[in-house]
């Protein structure tokens, strides 16, 4: 099983992309065992030397980084389990745009996907930006949501009901019926052409 912690201090194990080791996000220790264990069978190929280096090393500037932008992710999340952090994305963007979501939104993202709704939201998205853009200063549910019923609404004529809207979402019914007016009045300013075009762009 790999080890996701410290075996010393116990805090997270954070990954250096450009040395390519596991190290300590607390006291720094390099983590071998993954090394180690990649031999496992081959007993009878020539043990290959290898290069020893010390226990704690002076962190390169990757790393410093990565640790700083780890520490700065946890700061933001302490004591709010209701939002969580794609640590991977934070990483490997170096930024924390769309990394931190609540719960909720992860999982109306992942229900989003299962029901295969992300053109009609990315539609939705684009209608928006166009109409008014503060509307898209919402929760990312909520954002997605509205999207969503927007998009339908212009491509149909009818919005879609507060269950399917209100389960796959993650919203409640005041939530909905919030959304719904807002749809009301951003619908009818779409003329057919525009509606048409933004219909078959995604």
């Amino acid at each position: 099983m790999t080890r996701s912690t410290c075996p010393v201090c116990g805090n997270p194990l954070v990954w250096d992309y450009r040395d390519g080791f596991v190290v300590c996000s607390g006291c720094g220790l390099v983590v071998e065992n993954i090394i180690e264990e990649a031999h496992v069978g081959f007993e009878e190929e020539e043990p290959q030397p290898r290069r020893r280096r010390p226990v704690k090393r002076i962190v390169s500037e990757n790393y410093s980084v990565n640790m700083r932008l780890y520490r700065m992710a946890e700061k933001r999340v302490r004591n709010k389990p209701w939002l969580t952090v794609d640590y991977d994305a934070v990483l490997s963007s170096k930024r924390f745009v769309k990394t931190i979501m609540s719960k909720a939104s992860m999982e109306a993202v992942e229900n989003i996907e299962a029901n295969g709704y992300w053109d009609d939201v990315r539609n939705g998205l684009k209608l928006i930006e166009e109409l008014n853009p503060a509307l898209l200063s919402r929760s990312e549910r909520g954002k997605y949501a509205l999207a969503y019923m927007l998009s339908v609404r212009v491509r149909t004529g009818k919005t879609p009901g507060p269950e399917d809207v209100a389960r796959v979402f993650n919203i409640s019914g005041t939530n909905y019926r919030r959304l719904y007016n807002i749809v009301k009045n951003l619908a009818p300013r779409i003329q057919p052409p525009q509606a048409h075009k933004q219909a078959l762009t995604h």
